[in-house]
């Protein structure tokens, strides 16, 4: 006899019973106000099982016969759904075990590999449902009830059940394909491209079980824990970061949807409307919320800070740029760090920034795989509280030099929460909005050197502080930038911005007249670490110079503090003494 659910109805309906003392009496409640008769048997886990079943969308074997595993035995046998021995068990199916002499005695829910969901509290410690493992015990047969054919997972039940693959609820292998094939094989690649997806990135294995918690399927404490395993932490942690998300503006839930807080296709829409919102309203919110600025007027203040942290030691070199946001009474409201420069120099950029009033660190973005944009990590984030730490995806890089993207993953452990950024992320922090507009792939860069490869692996970002466009793009040399104009001219992208920091320290193949000309900066910042414009980096200056734009020099000129109020910018120099304004 056919059911009316499929078998994702029933698993999805079996992770949220907790199998509690409590929650059994709510199982026998719910049947008996159905109708059906049900009493309280040494083999009571055979009702939550059915009740599982009924919750889930109904099922034949539900109705006045759940009371034993016996009387489940006898009504599958009759319906043709029941098969002796306990090899071939999938997910969904109820696995009854009995006596040595075959009299059945237990029942329980087929979840995955090798591990049912128990219902027996009086056999469990702590009084809770937990997985089993059927290994070493007497399985007398198993029901298969005819479940409906699944169409196709939608992004939600995707994710679920790759966090399922993750927690090794399957097996592995001939068997975890197996184990999936319940849920049609136009389903199993989608489930395995979700895997490949997630793995390995913690900050979205740490959303996708939080999306896991959020949709029921991880159970209660202390079930949940023993269940979610090694990433217990990391889930709750996010859970209660979404949590914290409910009740706020539309503009601020945008905001966080830029940010990725809320994932992408249908767990962005499943998130949203759990913190209550109206996912098409925060969709027009984000819409404008990432429109360039142009030239508009506004009240709120910010500052562009290129540090002169080399000034105590000549032989310290590396960038470190802040973008800071004042709140009106003058403190600072957002601080988003681009880079932190060499360990040597850590010491120097924390004094700098406590002297600018940086308090925490909302934002980190590190641009590559060089210790001289990422060795002041660990102590600057030490100094500060770091929000979030965004580095860019070491995918790309893997597939030339993976010892530079192991140690972009070894930064990523020193900061809780961090991100992998890529071409087309964004993300708002206060007033301040970023944007990945490029980022080189493997196969057009065709060098031999690892230096300069990762070098040209920096992604080219934008940052917007109110109507003022921020470029830069770590140690991306000529081979990048070529790519970065003729990607933008190939998409219709207008590249302009108003400041540009010198890509690789102002070295001569930091730039060409093609990106000066796509660009056209009013301003540029060179954190170069030895003074005077020789050598090679001339070149780069003329060409800045050739498009109206200003040049200065860390080493030259000490701090440069670029000031924006509307359409006012302002550059202060602390050691040359320079005090320009520009109007945007």
């Amino acid at each position: 006899m056919a059911t009316k659910c499929t078998v994702w109805d029933v698993l999805t309906a079996a992770a949220k019973y907790d199998g509690s003392p409590t929650a059994h009496a709510d199982v026998v409640k719910t049947l008996i106000a159905k109708g059906h008769s049900v009493k309280m048997t040494d083999a009571w886990c055979t009702e939550a099982v059915m009740a599982i079943l009924y919750n889930a969308g109904g099922i034949s074997l539900v109705g006045g016969f759940t009371q034993t595993s016996g009387t489940l035995k006898s009504r599958a046998e009759k319906l043709g759904i029941w098969k002796k021995g306990s090899g071939d068990i999938l997910p969904g199916d109820i696995v009854i075990y009995g006596t040595k002499e075959g009299k059945p005695n237990h029942t329980e829910l087929a979840l995955g590999s090798n591990v049912n969901l128990c219902g027996n509290y009086a056999q469990i410690s702590k009084d809770t449902c937990q997985r089993r493992k059927r290994s070493g015990r007497t399985i007398i047969g198993r029901v298969r009830p005819k479940y409906a054919a699944m169409s196709t997972m939608d992004n939600l039940q995707r994710t679920i059940a790759a966090v399922d693959c993750m927690l090794n609820v399957y097996g592995s292998s001939d068997t975890r394909k197996k184990q999936l094939s319940v849920f049609g094989s136009k389903n199993i690649a989608s489930i395995q491209a979700e895997v490949d997806r997630v793995w390995g990135k913690e900050d979205l294995i740490a959303r996708d079980m939080a999306v896991y918690v959020i949709a029921g399927r991880a159970g209660k404490d202390p079930y949940r824990k023993t269940r979610l395993g090694k990433y217990a932490d990391k889930a709750q942690a996010r859970v209660e970061l979404i949590y914290a998300m409910r009740g706020k503006t539309v503009t601020q839930a945008a905001k966080d949807v830029i940010n990725d807080n809320y994932g992408k296709g249908a767990v962005r829409e499943l998130l949203l409307s759990f913190c209550r919102y109206d996912a098409k309203k925060v969709q027009a919110e984000v819409n404008r919320l990432l429109q360039p600025a142009g030239h508009t007027n506004t009240d709120t203040k910010f500052r562009i800070h290129m540090e002169h942290f080399c000034r105590k030691d000549e032989s310290a070199y590396g960038a470190c740029t802040a973008l800071l946001q004042y709140a009106p009474d003058g403190s600072v409201a957002k601080c988003v760090l681009i880079d932190t420069a060499m360990d040597k120099t850590a010491n120097v950029v924390i004094e700098d920034l406590k002297a600018q009033g940086v308090k925490q660190i909302d934002a980190l973005f590190i641009s590559h795989a060089h210790g001289d944009h990422y060795g002041g990590l660990t102590k600057v984030a030490n100094a500060f509280p770091v929000k979030w730490l965004y580095l860019p995806d070491p995918t790309e890089l893997d597939k030339y030099q993976k010892s530079y993207g192991d140690s972009l993953r070894r930064q990523a452990r020193k900061v809780k929460n961090f991100r992998w950024y890529k071409q087309g992320d964004a993300a708002v922090i206060g007033e301040i909005k970023f944007r990945c507009l490029y980022a080189p792939k493997a196969k057009d860069l065709r060098e031999h050197d690892p230096h300069h490869y990762v070098n040209n692996m920096s992604p080219f970002n934008y940052f917007e502080c109110g109507s003022f466009v921020w470029h830069t793009a770590g140690d991306a040399q000529n081979p990048a930038n070529n790519l970065f104009v003729s990607y933008a001219k190939k998409e219709g992208i207008s590249i302009k911005c108003h400041g540009l920091e010198f890509h690789w320290h102002t070295d001569g193949n930091a730039t060409n007249d093609e990106l000066m000309q796509a660009t056209r900066p009013r301003i540029c910042g060179s954190n170069y670490h030895h003074p005077g414009w020789h050598s090679g980096r001339k070149g780069p200056k003329k060409m800045a110079e050739a498009v109206g734009a200003t040049c200065y020099a860390t080493a030259d000129d000490g701090h440069i503090d670029i000031d924006i109020a509307g359409r006012k910018v302002t550059v202060t120099t602390t050691k040359s003494g320079k005090h320009d304004t520009y109007t945007i």
